[in-house]
């Protein structure tokens, strides 16, 4: 009886993992084509959810309720003994291979998406809620996403500069150090005591408009 409760509790996980999924695919097609306007947009809107919240009385949300925890995955990992930091990442990672998309493209998406989320929270003294089940396959000494790698021209990071919540390097450069602090509301994601990831790295910062 537990696991059919249980069962019934899960029913809609597959619907919610292929919205994610597809949001994904969506930003991260924007991006990969300098859609940069249309990505904005779908992150600043809001998103008619109606009565299917715990509070009807608010029936837009933020685009980060697109992303929902599933408790399947975490179920899977452990009846299967699997020992995975996301077993969500590891199914988007494979069904990417026949997508036409990189994978990176997804992992860049992720980021951008995580990393409004937790500004634009910061700022509207709100919660941040997206989690970037994506960046867990980030390695410490990867090269920094392709449109930060190209905002080494001032020209290109104006264009990029409005998908992170920011205006400038000098604001990117105040707001990194709240990431991960205690006492402060934005969180780094990690996936066990020692993986995290390195945002500056990923953001290429040291190297941001130093060119024209």
């Amino acid at each position: 009886m537990q696991y059919l409760m249980q069962y019934n509790e899960w029913y809609f996980d597959n619907f919610a993992f292929v919205i994610h999924e597809l949001f994904l695919y969506t930003v991260g097609l924007l991006l990969k084509h300098e859609r940069f306007n249309l990505g904005l947009q779908l992150m600043s809107n809001g998103y008619y959810v109606g009565d299917a919240t715990d509070n009807p009385n608010e029936p837009m949300r933020k685009f980060s309720i697109i992303h929902q925890h599933l408790d399947s995955f975490k179920f899977r990992n452990q009846r299967l003994k699997l020992n995975r930091a996301s077993v969500r990442a590891d199914i988007l990672e494979k069904r990417s291979h026949a997508s036409g998309l990189r994978f990176v493209d997804l992992m860049q998406a992720d980021f951008v998406l995580f990393f409004f989320d937790a500004i634009t929270a910061y700022k509207e003294k709100g919660g941040q809620r997206w989690r970037p089940e994506t960046l867990v396959y980030y390695r410490e000494c990867a090269p920094p996403f392709e449109i930060f790698a190209r905002s080494e021209s001032l020209q290109y990071f104006s264009k990029v500069a409005p998908l992170l919540g920011i205006k400038s390097k000098a604001e990117l450069g105040e707001m990194l150090p709240l990431f991960g602090v205690q006492g402060t509301p934005i969180y780094l994601p990690k996936w066990d005591v020692f993986r995290s990831i390195s945002l500056e790295g990923a953001l290429n910062f040291d190297k941001l408009v130093t060119k024209p």
